[in-house]
């Protein structure tokens, strides 16, 4: 069972005068071991992680110093942590995505070195190279340590099986967006090659008879209108492609409960001497 210490106070007598830095510095301390209590209880873990590093410097009173020591080892050992991996297309590992953790814009490579995260709900979106996107959800209880987190962007075979995204969306767009360049340019050539038939028509008429130049005419504005046509379609699937990334989610079980109880110590420093009151909840 994970220990949870709760600091209800701590009342100081001075017994005479100090400097104003030192009484200071104490009620510092004191304050940040208030702090990762507080922050411990909520389940923000690495918070209060820092606040008990803080608290045990050597400028704190020896009693703090030793108390917040040892809520860092209990910390530590209640710290989940995981380690994130991912699979190519063949199923085999691979280290090219990066990963975003909780929506935070800071990108974590996949170096296989355990990650600390708070216990509870997290979202990690692993992202390619190529543009492949797996967003993974999971539940991360305390104490459990380097969890396997793993992204699999093998093909979905399964459409109910949860493994994430097909790779054919991505193929499909670069296809298209090819073939949509190619025929606007096409309709873009034709297109002004009729113009400038018909406006070399306009000119000499009534005494235009070439039948030639009118079928030349025609023809090149038919293929810039197939162009077109194919540009259109080519965009349609492509956005078709853009649409169809599905994602895959896990979900544990919650955090359990800690059995509560109470303890009271005095404190003693070379000027001062209070009541220490912790509790475990």
């Amino acid at each position: 069972m994970s220990t949870r210490r709760w600091l209800f106070t701590a009342l100081l007598l001075p017994l005479w005068s100090q400097p104003a830095g030192a009484a200071d510095r104490v009620q510092e301390c004191i304050g940040e071991h208030v702090e990762a209590q507080l922050l411990r209880k909520q389940g923000r873990l690495l918070a209060a992680r820092d606040r008990l590093v803080a608290c045990a410097e050597p400028t704190c009173p020896e009693l703090v110093r030793e108390e917040c020591s040892a809520l860092a080892r209990e910390l530590e050992v209640a710290q989940p942590s995981v380690i994130l991996s991912a699979l190519d297309a063949d199923g085999q590992p691979t280290s090219e995505p990066v990963v975003s953790i909780d929506g935070l814009t800071e990108l974590v490579p996949l170096d296989g070195h355990p990650i600390l995260l708070d216990p509870g709900a997290h979202q990690l979106r692993f992202q390619h190279p190529e543009g492949w996107i797996r967003e993974v959800e999971f539940v991360l209880e305390e104490s459990e340590h380097e969890r396997r987190v793993v992204a699999d962007f093998r093909p979905r075979e399964d459409s109910d099986s949860g493994l994430g995204e097909r790779r054919w969306p991505s193929n499909v767009m670069l296809v298209s967006a090819g073939v949509a360049t190619v025929a606007l340019g096409s309709f873009t050539y034709f297109a002004l090659a009729g113009r400038s038939v018909e406006s070399a028509l306009d000119r000499c008429k009534p005494n235009c008879e070439n039948r030639d130049d009118v079928d030349r005419m025609r023809s090149r504005y038919l293929i810039a209108d197939v162009s077109l046509g194919v540009a259109l379609v080519s965009l349609g699937v492509g956005a078709y492609a853009w649409t169809q990334r599905p994602s895959v989610s896990a979900v544990d079980h919650p955090p359990s409960a800690a059995r509560p109880s109470v303890s009271v110590q005095p404190i003693a420093t070379a000027r001062s001497v209070g009541l220490w009151a912790t509790g475990e909840f």
